[in-house]
């Protein structure tokens, strides 16, 4: 037992050996490593109150996600395209006015026409108002 007791007392103490040299000749890792670490816990000390608006901000956002009903909003922009696909269609068999200026071009052109008409009266209009308005402040004359 002596003789199994000393040998692992020298395995241990080889194995720290080891160890001491493992950890001073990677002593400035060590060292750049606790040093960094000391400036992130130094940072994160100095900017608490940022963290902490940062959290809460987060936080309320969460909570107005969760409140955000989507798949209602989903279901009903799912419906209003619906009912879109459905105008588009009775527009397409030219169904309605705006189906008939798509699909029959004798409104449009009758609509055009009008509105040359409609253009030849005002400039007619304007450029002899006494066809069109009599007016008089001290009563008509009959001739």
């Amino acid at each position: 037992n002596r003789t199994k007791l000393g040998s692992s007392l020298s395995h241990l103490e080889s194995s720290l050996a080891g160890l001491d040299r493992m950890v001073n000749s990677d002593q400035s890792r060590l060292n750049k490593m606790l040093s960094h670490a000391s400036s992130i816990a130094g940072n994160i000390d100095a900017h608490r109150e940022d963290i902490s608006a940062i959290l809460s901000n987060m936080n309320r956002l969460s909570d107005t996600l969760a409140a955000v009903s989507i798949k209602q909003t989903v279901e009903a922009a799912g419906q209003s395209i619906a009912q879109l696909n459905q105008v588009l269609e009775r527009i397409n068999r030219g169904e309605g006015t705006l189906g008939q200026l798509v699909a029959n071009d004798t409104l449009y052109r009758r609509l055009e026409t009008s509105a040359l008409h409609l253009d030849s009266l005002l400039i007619d209009l304007k450029t002899h108002p006494k066809r069109y308005l009599h007016f008089s402040v001290f009563g008509r004359k009959d001739k």
